[in-house]
C-alpha cells in the first residue's frame, strides 16, 4: 500500500475519534494543577504548566475546524511539507492510543469493512480502531438505512485514494454528542506532568504541520509576537490588569456565594473599560424588586473600622415597595467586601435606560454608524483585557448578550456596552482561547455590520458548547467576509484566532507566564483597535485620551524601550570601616544576645514532642538575593531543616538557584536570622541576583510575597530592601499578606535626609525598621523620624559578618531588619510557652503588627527621635522563676490593652 493511502487511513481514524478525547472528563485543567492533582510538581513552574494544559485543550479544539477545512485529496506526497505532516500525525495517534483504556475492546462494535492491507496500516492503533468501530455501532441506523457517512466501509480498492468532491464530504463524520460522551469514559488522560508535556508537544507539532498545509487567505499573514516593543508603560498597564482581573475574580466568587437565596442574582455589567478600578452594574436579586444600582471599587486600603458587606445583604437592600434604592457603593479587595462610605451617591442615574442588543442594533434599518461600531469593539476589548479569564464576561461574548442604549447620541461615559450575567459559580468554564476567539468574531461582526451565524458543526455540546475557534476560522476564510472587513481588522481577528500560539512564542523575560496572555491582548488586539478608533473620530480623538482611567493611557506619547530602562536599586548598603573600639562594641552587641537566644531555644526544647504538636515553629520568609550553600552555617541549617529546602524558591532563574548568592546580601540576612532566631524555620525566596533589578522585573517581588503567603503560609516576611517606584502588583500582594495577618518587616531606606521612608516600609501594615550603632545611636543613613509615630530602630551600623572567608562590617537599615525579626521571634516564643493568661483572641495579636509593635514599645528607649529596641529591657534577667513571671505579666498586660 502506498504511503499516501496509508496516511489517508490514519487521517480518517483521527477525524473519526478526535471529539471523544475532547469530551473526556479526565481531560486535565488548570484547576487540577492548583488543586494538587499533579502532585508537588518538582522542577515545574505552576503557572507555566497551567499554560501548557490550557494550550493543550485549545490545540485539541483548534484541530477540529482545521481538519474539516483540509481536503487531503488535493495534496501530493511529493510536496515539501508532506513528510513532517505524516510523521506528526503518526506520533499524535500513538499518543492518543495510549490514552484509550483497554476495556474499549469489550464494547459492542461494527467491524470496519476494509481489506487486510488497509487494516494492517492501522494495526499499531487497535484501541483507536475499536473506538471508531464503537462510534459506528452507536450510530447504526435501522435496517434498510445507510451507515454513517465516514466511508470506512467503502474502501474496496486500497490502492486508490478517496478524493472528496465537496466541502461536506470532507467534513469529519458527525457522530452524535451522546455517542461521543458515552465513549469518552474510556479515555484516561495521565496525571504525570511529563506525560502531559509530551502529549502537548505531539499535539503542537501536529498543529504546526497542519498549519503549513492549510490553504486560505488567513495563512498569508505572518503574526509576530511583540517582545521587542514592550515598554515600561506597557508593563505597568499589563501588571495593573492582572491584579484587577484576579481581584475581580475573587469578587465574583463572593457575589456568587449566596446560599440563602432561592435563585442566583443577575447583574448587568457596564463595560466601560473599568476606569478608576470600578465595576458598575445593576443587580437583580431574588426579591421582586427593582434592580439595585451598585458601584464596586477595588481598594488596597481597607479601613480598620470598615463594615463588612455580604452578597446576601443585597436582598435586604432592595426596597420592598419596589422603589429604586440609592446607589450602593462597595469597596473590595482579594479577601473581602466592605461598605464604601466615601464612594459618593446618585451618579448612575443615566446609564440604565432602555436598551437593545447589539444584534438588534446591527439589523435595524438605520444601524450603528461605523465609528460607533469601532467604539464598541474597543470598549469590549478593553473589558476583556481588564477582566481577562474571569467569570464576569465569559460565555456572554455574543451579539445577543451585549446591549447598548437605544439612542447612541451619548457621551463616552454613558455610551457603553453592557453584559448580562448570572452571579453563580461555574464549574465548567470556557477556555480563555475560545473567549478571545469570541472577541475576534465580535470584531469581525461589528466591522462588517452583520452577524456571523453558527453552523451545525460548530455547536457541540459534548465539547462544552459552540467553538468560537471554529466559527472564526470559517469566517476569516469566507470570501463574503473578505469584502466587508478590511485587512487591519482581519489581522486583529487573526491574532484572536492564533492567541495561544502567540502567547506560547512570546519571549519576554520581564513578563511572567501568567501575564503573557494579557501582553498579547494589549499589544496585538486592544492597542490596534484603539488606533483605528482614534482615526475614525478624527477631530474628536481627545475624547479617548484617558480611556482606561487616569494615568493609564492606551498609547503613551513617550515610550522608553525596556532594553534601555533604568534599574531599581533595592539595597545600597555600605562597607563599614569601624575603628577597633567600634568593632568590639559591635561584636559585644551580638554576644550579649547569645544567652537570651539560648534561653529562648531551651524553652522550646523543654517538652519537645508537645511543643512540636501544639506550637509549630515560627515560619519566616526572607526575600533577598538567595543564600550560598557553600557557607558552613547555611549548609548546616539546611541539613537541620532550619532552612526549608523543599519550598525555598528562586523567582529569578531556575527554581533551585535560591542556593546560589553571587552578591552576598541574602546570605548575610539569613546568617543574622540564624543567630537571633534559631528556633524559626526559614524559607528563602530569591528575588534578585544583585542590588539592582530592572524595573520590569519588580513583579518578582509580588510573586514572592504571594508564594510566602499562599504556598509557605509563613508568619513573618522579612524584606531587607527598599524602592521608590509605585507598583500595583506589589501593593496587591502586600494587601493580601496584611489581610492574612502576616507580620511584614522592611528596611526604611538608606538615603538619609534626602528622602523619607521608602516602599514597602512606608505602607500601612508594614513594620518599618531604622538602623543604629551598637550603642543605640542613630545611623546617618536613616530618614528623619516621624512625629507622633513609631520609629523603631536597632543594630544595623558596622554589623560584623563573614563573606567569602573574610571578616567584614556592613552598615544599612537592611541589616537591622533580621535583628528586629529575631527580637519578634523571641517575644512570640516566650509568650507562647510562658504566658498562661493570654486569651485565644489576644494570642493571635502575637502574630499581628499591633501586637509586635506593642511589645517593641516595651523593649524600646526613645533616643535621638528613634525608638531603639533591645530585648533586655523586657528581660532584665532571664531564667529565674520570678523574672519569668514578671516578664510574662508584662506581656499579658500589654496584649490585654489591645
Amino acid at each position: 500500500m502506498s504511503d499516501f493511502v496509508s496516511f489517508h487511513l490514519r487521517w480518517r481514524l483521527l477525524k473519526a475519534s478526535h471529539r471523544v478525547f475532547n469530551a473526556a472528563d479526565t481531560f486535565p485543567s488548570a484547576d487540577d494543577v492548583r488543586f494538587g492533582c499533579f502532585g508537588a510538581l518538582p522542577g515545574h513552574d505552576k503557572p507555566e504548566f497551567e499554560r501548557v494544559i490550557e494550550n493543550l485543550r485549545a490545540l485539541f479544539e483548534y484541530s477540529i475546524p482545521r481538519q474539516d477545512s483540509l481536503d487531503i485529496g488535493i495534496f501530493s506526497s511529493h510536496i515539501p511539507e508532506w513528510e513532517s505532516f505524516a510523521t506528526s500525525l503518526g506520533a499524535l495517534l500513538s499518543e492518543l492510543e495510549d490514552l484509550v483504556h483497554e476495556d474499549i475492546c469489550d464494547v459492542q462494535r461494527i467491524k470496519l469493512t476494509m481489506g487486510p492491507e488497509s487494516l494492517s496500516t492501522l494495526s499499531g492503533f487497535p484501541k483507536l480502531v475499536a473506538l471508531w468501530e464503537a462510534l459506528k455501532y452507536r450510530e447504526m441506523p435501522p435496517v434498510g438505512d445507510n451507515l454513517p457517512n465516514d466511508n470506512a466501509n467503502n474502501i474496496s480498492n486500497p490502492t486508490i485514494p478517496e478524493k472528496p468532491t465537496s466541502a461536506k464530504s470532507a467534513m469529519s463524520p458527525r457522530y452524535s454528542d451522546k455517542s461521543v460522551k458515552d465513549l469518552s469514559q474510556y479515555i484516561r488522560f495521565p496525571r504525570d506532568p511529563k506525560l502531559i508535556e509530551k502529549l502537548h508537544m505531539s499535539t503542537s507539532n501536529f498543529q504546526c504541520a497542519l498549519t503549513r498545509l492549510l490553504e486560505g487567505s488567513i495563512s498569508d499573514w505572518e503574526l509576530e509576537t511583540p517582545a521587542d516593543d514592550i515598554t515600561l508603560e506597557d508593563i505597568d498597564v499589563i501588571q495593573h490588569a492582572h491584579v484587577f482581573s484576579s481581584t475581580c475574580t475573587s469578587l465574583f466568587a463572593k457575589m456568587a456565594d449566596n446560599p440563602t437565596c432561592e435563585a442566583p442574582h443577575t447583574a448587568k455589567l457596564h463595560m466601560s473599560g473599568f476606569k478608576q478600578d470600578r465595576l458598575v452594574m445593576n443587580i437583580k436579586t431574588c426579591q421582586e424588586t427593582d434592580p439595585i444600582s451598585t458601584v464596586f471599587t477595588r481598594s488596597f486600603d481597607r479601613p480598620s473600622s470598615s463594615k463588612v458587606f455580604h452578597s446576601r445583604q443585597l436582598c435586604s437592600t432592595a426596597s420592598s415597595d419596589g422603589a429604586t434604592s440609592d446607589v450602593l457603593h462597595v469597596a473590595f479587595d482579594s479577601e473581602r467586601m466592605w461598605v464604601d462610605d466615601a464612594g459618593g451617591r446618585g451618579e448612575l442615574s443615566s446609564i440604565f435606560e432602555h436598551e437593545e442588543s447589539l444584534h438588534q442594533h446591527l439589523t435595524k434599518e438605520k444601524g450603528l454608524k461605523a465609528k460607533y461600531r469601532k467604539l464598541a469593539s474597543v470598549l469590549l476589548a478593553a473589558s476583556v483585557f481588564q477582566l481577562s479569564n474571569s467569570p464576569w464576561i465569559e460565555q456572554h461574548l455574543e451579539l445577543e448578550h451585549i446591549f447598548l442604549p437605544s439612542s447612541v447620541n451619548k457621551g463616552l461615559e454613558q455610551w457603553c456596552p453592557r453584559i448580562h450575567c448570572n452571579l453563580e459559580s461555574k464549574q465548567d468554564r470556557r477556555l480563555q482561547s475560545d473567549n478571545i476567539a469570541a472577541l475576534g468574531v465580535l470584531v469581525m461582526e461589528l466591522e462588517a455590520g452583520r452577524k456571523a451565524s453558527w453552523t451545525p458543526g460548530e455547536k457541540d455540546e459534548a465539547s462544552r458548547g459552540g467553538s468560537n475557534i471554529s466559527r472564526l476560522t470559517r469566517i476569516l476564510k469566507d470570501p463574503d467576509w473578505l469584502e466587508d472587513v478590511d485587512d487591519p481588522y482581519r489581522q486583529i481577528a487573526k491574532t484572536c484566532l492564533e492567541f495561544n500560539s502567540l502567547v506560547e512564542n512570546l519571549d519576554q523575560p520581564r513578563i511572567s507566564a501568567d501575564r503573557k496572555g494579557l501582553a498579547i491582548i494589549y499589544k496585538k488586539i486592544l492597542v490596534p483597535l484603539f488606533d483605528r478608533l482614534v482615526d475614525s473620530f478624527k477631530g474628536s480623538a481627545d475624547l479617548f485620551d484617558d480611556m482606561l482611567g487616569s494615568g493609564r493611557p492606551l498609547a503613551p506619547p513617550v515610550s522608553k524601550p525596556l532594553a534601555v530602562e533604568e534599574k531599581v536599586i533595592l539595597f545600597d548598603d555600605e562597607d563599614a570601616t569601624p575603628n577597633k573600639q567600634e568593632q568590639e562594641k559591635s561584636k559585644e552587641f551580638l554576644k550579649e544576645l547569645d544567652p537570651l537566644v539560648a534561653y529562648i531555644k531551651a524553652i522550646r526544647s523543654e517538652k519537645r514532642q508537645i511543643v512540636r504538636e501544639q506550637h509549630p515553629r515560627i515560619r519566616i520568609a526572607v526575600l533577598d538575593s538567595g543564600v550560598s550553600e557553600d557557607i558552613t552555617l547555611i549548609s548546616g541549617a539546611m541539613k537541620a531543616n532550619c532552612i526549608n529546602s523543599s519550598k525555598s524558591k528562586s523567582f529569578v532563574d531556575a527554581e533551585d538557584s535560591w542556593k546560589q548568592d553571587s552578591h552576598g546580601h541574602g546570605s548575610q540576612m539569613v546568617q543574622l536570622l540564624l543567630r537571633t532566631a534559631p528556633t524559626a524555620e526559614i524559607y528563602v525566596g530569591k528575588i534578585c541576583t544583585g542590588k539592582e533589578v530592572e524595573a520590569g522585573c519588580m513583579n518578582r517581588i509580588a510573586e514572592a510575597i504571594d508564594w510566602a503567603v499562599d504556598e509557605c503560609d509563613v508568619h513573618i516576611i522579612s524584606m531587607s530592601f527598599a524602592y521608590e517606584q509605585d507598583n500595583a502588583m506589589i501593593d496587591a500582594a502586600l494587601a493580601k499578606a496584611i489581610n492574612r495577618d502576616k507580620l511584614i518587616f522592611a528596611a526604611v531606606s538608606n538615603r538619609g535626609g534626602l528622602q523619607g521612608r521608602a516602599r514597602p516600609a512606608r505602607r500601612d501594615g508594614v513594620i518599618c525598621i531604622h538602623a543604629t550603632d551598637a550603642l543605640g545611636n542613630k545611623g546617618r543613613m536613616n530618614p528623619s523620624p516621624l512625629d507622633r509615630a513609631d520609629n523603631f530602630a536597632t543594630f544595623g551600623v558596622a554589623v560584623p559578618l563573614r563573606w567569602e572567608g573574610t571578616d567584614i562590617y556592613k552598615s544599612g537599615t537592611s541589616y537591622a531588619v533580621p535583628i528586629a525579626v529575631g527580637f519578634a521571634v523571641m517575644a512570640i516564643e516566650f509568650a507562647t510557652h510562658k504566658c498562661r493568661k493570654i486569651s485565644p483572641h489576644k494570642q493571635k495579636a502575637l502574630y499581628q503588627k499591633r501586637g509586635i509593635e506593642a511589645l517593641f514599645r516595651k523593649m524600646a528607649e526613645r533616643r535621638d527621635g528613634y525608638d531603639f529596641i533591645f530585648p533586655t529591657r523586657l528581660w532584665e534577667e532571664w531564667g529565674s522563676t520570678v523574672t519569668d513571671a514578671q516578664t510574662a505579666r508584662t506581656i499579658e498586660e500589654t496584649l490585654g490593652y489591645l
